[in-house]
């Protein structure tokens, strides 16, 4: 991010925002928050759009819940000591968790009175994890509240929260249910996302997902 962009959103991250978590039991490391709970973690990031210029810059936030092994074990790659956005198995952005469900990136520019538009920014972020973050949060407390999400059909309400793909979301509650040492159900959510995914983009990384964890048996 350009400055002084830099720094005024510096300014409102470290006067409303990390303050404001830090209340709510979220632990800052760079641009990701963190509470972890007995069995899952709560996310949240500060995400800086990529087209940012001399002339305005932008940023939005998300959030997410990880459950570690599901994502690693789905693309191969080590637990994170500190999941990121990119590690949850469920996530949304925070703007179209709203009512209105529209997405929201917070602007800065050079004709900002930059005291006045910063804490409308501050305090609109605080208004929207109160409203909209922390009761999404609330819906996954623990690992059978994500698995029941995922292994549920999406309602037209939860549009913006993904996996909004069926097959993805029977291959993380398999990941997650074999964890747990549930074998059989595990599999069946498997042969159901298999079955769904063929003649799919992703058929085969399923397929090798399923040979990967049940062998033969799939």
């Amino acid at each position: 991010m350009p400055p002084p962009f830099h720094e005024r959103q510096k300014g409102i991250i470290k006067q409303y925002i990390t303050p404001f978590l830090k209340e709510k039991g979220f632990k800052k490391l760079g641009a990701v928050y963190n509470r972890g709970l007995e069995e899952v973690v709560w996310v949240i990031n500060i995400q800086k759009n990529r087209w940012n210029s001399q002339e305005k810059a932008e940023f939005t936030m998300n959030v997410g819940v990880h459950i570690p092994g599901i994502i690693s074990t789905y693309i191969n790659k080590p637990e994170p000591k500190r999941p990121t956005i990119l590690d949850c198995c469920i996530e949304a952005r925070l703007g179209l968790l709203s009512t209105v469900g529209r997405d929201r990136w917070w602007e800065l520019t050079h004709d900002d009175i930059a005291s006045k538009k910063d804490r409308e920014i501050g305090m609109d972020i605080q208004d929207r994890l109160n409203n909209d973050a922390f009761p999404f949060f609330d819906r996954f407390r623990n690992t059978k509240n994500v698995a029941d999400y995922l292994e549920a059909e999406r309602s037209r309400e939860e549009r913006h929260i993904w996996p909004q793909n069926v097959v993805i979301g029977f291959t993380y509650a398999s990941i997650l249910a074999l964890r747990q040492g549930k074998h059989e159900h595990a599999k069946g959510l498997m042969i159901k996302a298999r079955d769904l995914s063929k003649k799919k983009p992703n058929a085969e990384d399923i397929q090798e997902l399923c040979c990967q964890l049940f062998g033969s048996e799939l």
